[in-house]
């Protein structure tokens, strides 16, 4: 099976679930019915405004790994989301898109395995978001891989309450950062 087939597979499964025609989906987008049913069959892929559209309507998870099931589920819940994957373009520069992603951010996620501690383009996009918790009373969510513990994060995360990613579903996860985010919102 095709990438593009396998991507059909999931958009018709989460546009089935969520209980919505073609047509109803195609008025969404503002695309045509025939576009949302070459997507359904594998015969196109959908561009990467429709993907990250279908993201938030659809919750599909059009892109491999974790992280994109995650970055679904919440946009689905309405909660905006800079992800580096959709949000830096080619010629943009990865510094100045990270940099003002950070700025405008009032919450992040923080996916820590042993790779993301061995970063260092990790550990200063946490010394920055840090900083904004410090002075703007920013939210940071932590979800800990099963082999990291509280003492491996830098001093001032250690006294911040984690998720800890122990084989409970990643639905759970999913649960516990979207209400943890619309819970700040309303303060």
């Amino acid at each position: 099976m095709s990438k593009a087939e396998k991507i059909g597979e999931i958009i018709k499964k989460m546009r089935k679930l969520r209980g919505m025609s073609v047509k109803e989906l195609a008025g969404i987008l503002k695309c045509s019915k025939e576009i949302i049913r070459l997507w359904e069959h594998g015969k196109r892929k959908p561009n990467k405004q429709h993907t990250l559209e279908l993201y938030r309507l659809l919750g599909a998870t059009l892109g491999e790994g974790t992280i994109n099931k995650e970055m679904g589920r919440i946009c689905s819940a309405g909660l905006p989301v800079w992800f580096d994957k959709y949000s830096i373009h080619i010629g943009d520069s990865i510094v100045n898109k990270v940099q003002e992603g950070l700025e405008e951010a009032e919450s992040i996620i923080f996916w820590i395995t042993n790779n993301f501690l061995e970063s260092k383009w990790c550990k200063y996009e946490m010394s920055a978001f840090i900083k904004k918790l410090i002075e703007e009373d920013a939210l940071i969510i932590s979800i800990l891989d099963k082999d990291i513990s509280i003492s491996q994060l830098p001093l001032f995360l250690q006294d911040i309450k984690v998720l800890y990613n122990n084989g409970q579903g990643y639905e759970v996860l999913s649960r516990e950062i979207i209400t943890t985010i619309k819970d700040k919102d309303e303060l």
